[in-house]
């Protein structure tokens, strides 16, 4: 948070002095702001460029962490893989919205099992999710009462 407010103090300051250059004409003061900018500007590419850096370093192990098989996702990455499939094969939002909750129930119901979902794992990422299809049971048939 407090790096947040750095960065706003920064940008405030740099938004100022570049008002301050355009409008003054002392050419001595002109230079004077155009070094304080510079190093202003040069101290927020640096903490941009570092930000930038963790982030990518960050994506780049959230990505590894996936590229792993099914069983060995846990939980939390298991939702998260559900969530991109769907939102990636379903357009239509109320069938995405039923599938999503469908998928979510089964999985928190042990109800997912791992040979139903085709997961790549060189890419991290759900190919398709094959359930079975439920056969209508052979109820028996009603009995015929007979009248006497």
């Amino acid at each position: 948070m407090q790096d947040q407010i750095d960065d706003i103090i920064r940008e405030n300051k740099i938004h100022r002095f570049l008002l301050e250059l355009q409008h003054t004409k002392c050419l001595e003061r002109k230079e004077h702001v155009k070094q304080i900018l510079n190093s202003l500007q040069y101290n927020f590419k640096n903490i941009n460029e570092g930000k930038n850096k963790m982030d990518e370093l960050q994506k780049e192990m959230c990505d590894s962490a996936l590229k792993k098989s099914w069983a060995r996702l846990s939980h939390d990455q298991r939702n998260d893989r559900i969530n991109e499939f769907v939102n990636r094969t379903i357009k239509d939002k109320n069938i995405k919205n039923m599938m999503l909750d469908k998928f979510i129930d089964m999985l928190e119901n042990g109800e997912l099992k791992n040979n139903y979902v085709i997961y790549d794992k060189e890419i991290g990422s759900i190919e398709s999710i094959e359930l079975p299809v439920k056969k209508p049971s052979k109820s028996s048939k009603p009995s015929k009462t007979s009248k006497k």
